[in-house]
């Protein structure tokens, strides 16, 4: 669970969006009417530099941790912390699109 402005309980469904361009990488949350939001890079000159590689990027999903590994360096900025029961969690991913931000429109 991220705890926040308002709480995420990522034991029950919830949107989520992330949005990444030359300038920022934002992950949004909804769950309920309560929103959350951050960014996962304060790097700018990172964010920019990876934006050059962003037409050759597919889509990956995953679910990390384990016992005895500290996810501390990924979900840090969260204020979550410790070790995940990755016995006992699952992840699942549906209403899945990919889209541009700046889509093109045809007339």
């Amino acid at each position: 669970t991220i705890l926040c402005r308002c709480t995420i309980n990522t034991n029950k469904w919830f949107q989520l969006a992330h949005t990444q361009n030359a300038h920022s990488a934002n992950i949004w949350m909804e769950q309920d009417g309560k929103e959350y939001d951050f960014e996962i890079c304060s790097d700018g000159g990172y964010v920019s530099n990876m934006a050059s590689s962003y037409g050759g990027m597919v889509y990956s999903g995953s679910l990390w941790g384990g016992g005895g590994i500290d996810m501390g360096w990924l979900d840090g900025m969260t204020g979550c912390g410790g070790e995940c029961n990755i016995d006992g969690s699952s992840v699942s991913f549906s209403n899945f699109a990919l889209t541009s931000a700046n889509p093109t429109t045809t007339t």
